[in-house]
């Protein structure tokens, strides 16, 4: 007799749930009419017009997953395919302190100033103290397993010393 009023309960709980979700289908509700749109969230409203320049970072976002050591995720307005793979093989270069990696994907003269500020004289004694720089901050050995790239500065002041 209580399998009988098992079942009954769930039948009627299910109906319940069932008859909810189709009678609240279709209708507008004071979410949609409110015309506050949030631009990555929901659409904007009809009749406002955004084109992709005028739209933050991120709002087109990109993944590239395969034939790259690490995944990564970028807003492609803002950066290249093959841009998001260098960046991709620069940190599994750091991660797995590959000098030759770094070498292949890294400009001559950033890294020649780099030794210079680090005070090393080889690429294998860089990779290796750029791996431990990051290391102080996880306080253990860590892995890359996905980079996002979450912001773009326009502010070229920022780093001066990248156009010598």
């Amino acid at each position: 007799m209580k399998n009988i009023f098992k079942r009954a309960a769930v039948f009627a709980a299910t109906l319940g749930m069932a008859l909810t979700s189709f009678s609240c289908a279709g209708k507008n509700s004071s979410a949609d009419e409110s015309g506050h749109g949030n631009l990555v969230g929901n659409s904007p409203p009809d009749d406002v017009q955004i084109s992709e320049d005028e739209m933050p970072y991120g709002s087109t976002l990109s993944q590239l997953k395969t034939d790259v050591p690490i995944p990564i995720e970028y807003d492609n307005r803002f950066m290249t395919e093959e841009e998001g793979r260098k960046i991709s093989e620069y940190f599994a270069a750091v991660g797995t302190k590959d000098a030759d990696m770094l070498s292949e994907v890294s400009y001559d003269s950033y890294l020649e100033l780099n030794f210079e500020s680090m005070n090393v004289s080889s690429l294998q004694e860089y990779v290796e103290g750029y791996y431990e720089s990051i290391k102080s901050y996880t306080g253990e050995d860590y892995e890359f397993s996905f980079i996002t790239v979450s912001d773009v500065t326009e502010d070229e002041s920022v780093y001066p010393y990248y156009d010598n």
